[in-house]
C-alpha cells in the first residue's frame, strides 16, 4: 500500500518562520560578505516591502604592484546589458574594525539615488554581522571570485567555486 506524503503548502502557513529565499539568495550575512568582497561578485538586492531590486558588481581593486587591494569597486546595473551596462557608484574600503561604503567625485549616482542608498542600506548590515530582514540577497549563481558558473549545491550556497572558497579563506 503506498504511503501519502504529508505536504505543507507555504500558502497553508500565513507567516513562515523563516524567509523563503530562492536558491542563489543568502541567509547568512558572513556568507554574503565574503562573496560581495570574493573580487568579482554580482548582488541583486530586493526590497521585501516593495519588490523594488537593483543588481550591483563589486570588484577588488589592485595596488599598484597587481596585488590585491583592500578596496572594491561598485556599479550599479543602469542600463540593458547585464554584463556591461554598469555605473561606479563608489568604494567598499576596509578599515580597523570593520568596512566602510564611501562615494567619490567619479560616482555617477548621489547618495541619496535609491540604488546608493540601498547599497549602503545592505553594506550597513551585513558589516555588523546580519542580513537585513526585509532584503533578500542574492548572487547570480556563478562564483564571486573568478566568475565562473557554479553547479555544485555547496558552491551555489556559498557562492564560490571550491578553488577559490579556499583562496580567499572561506572553508
Amino acid at each position: 500500500m503506498a504511503r501519502k506524503a504529508n505536504l505543507t503548502l507555504v500558502s497553508d502557513n500565513a507567516e513562515p518562520a523563516e524567509p523563503l529565499i530562492n536558491v542563489n539568495g543568502f541567509v547568512d550575512a558572513a556568507a554574503a560578505a565574503e562573496y560581495t568582497t570574493a573580487g568579482h561578485a554580482t548582488i541583486t538586492l530586493e526590497s521585501r516591502r516593495t519588490g523594488n531590486h537593483f543588481t550591483y558588481q563589486v570588484n577588488r581593486a589592485k595596488n599598484t604592484d597587481g596585488s590585491p587591494a583592500n578596496r572594491w569597486f561598485v556599479g550599479v546595473l543602469s542600463g540593458p546589458d547585464n554584463d556591461s551596462d554598469y555605473s561606479y557608484i563608489g568604494l567598499l574600503e576596509t578599515k580597523t574594525g570593520g568596512s566602510l561604503f564611501r562615494q567619490t567625485a567619479k560616482a555617477r549616482f548621489k547618495a541619496d539615488a535609491p540604488c546608493v542608498k540601498g547599497f549602503v542600506y545592505f553594506w550597513s548590515h551585513v558589516d555588523r554581522g546580519h542580513l537585513p530582514s526585509d532584503m533578500i540577497v542574492r548572487h547570480n549563481g556563478s562564483c564571486g571570485r573568478c566568475g565562473r558558473t557554479l553547479t555544485v549545491p555547496a558552491s551555489i550556497e556559498r557562492g564560490l567555486g571550491p578553488e577559490c572558497a579556499g583562496k580567499v579563506g572561506f572553508v
